[in-house]
């Protein structure tokens, strides 16, 4: 595997793996040891659209689960989706507030997304802080 930068070969290790769990024989031998055969490829690929996103609203349920949003993260990276546009929204919780974010969440998530090479752009419904401001 070959790759021009560390994105690359993310990407590539990631597309290799998936070759492996569909195309490969596994045998056992009689001295318990695994043979695993692999048929003869060459790939030569790159991206046609050098940004793949999706937009992601964050609600409730994602923001109390963070082991949820590290998962997608890591299914996005597999995707090849390299940025996360996260809605932060606010419409929907009872009880919640613009100002009471957990940051703390959003910059973990953040350091998740950049291990998996995936930008991660937090945006901000306007209309969620509109509809709470005083009349």
């Amino acid at each position: 595997i070959t790759a021009n930068d560390s994105t690359s070969l993310l990407y590539a290790v990631q597309t290799f793996v998936q070759l492996l769990n569909l195309q490969s024989v596994i045998k056992n031998t009689n001295s318990n040891n695994s043979i695993i055969k692999i048929p003869s490829i060459y790939i030569q690929d790159w991206a046609d659209i050098p940004n793949r996103g999706i937009l992601w609203s964050y609600r409730s349920y994602a923001r109390s689960n963070s082991a949820y949003m590290r998962d997608t993260v890591e299914l996005l990276s597999k995707l090849h989706l390299n940025m996360l546009f996260l809605t932060i929204d606010t419409t929907h919780d009872s009880d919640s507030d613009i100002d009471n974010q957990p940051t703390t969440k959003i910059y973990a998530l953040d350091e998740v997304c950049r291990r998996h090479a995936v930008e991660l752009i937090p945006t901000v419904n306007i209309t969620s802080i509109h509809q709470k401001l005083p009349k």
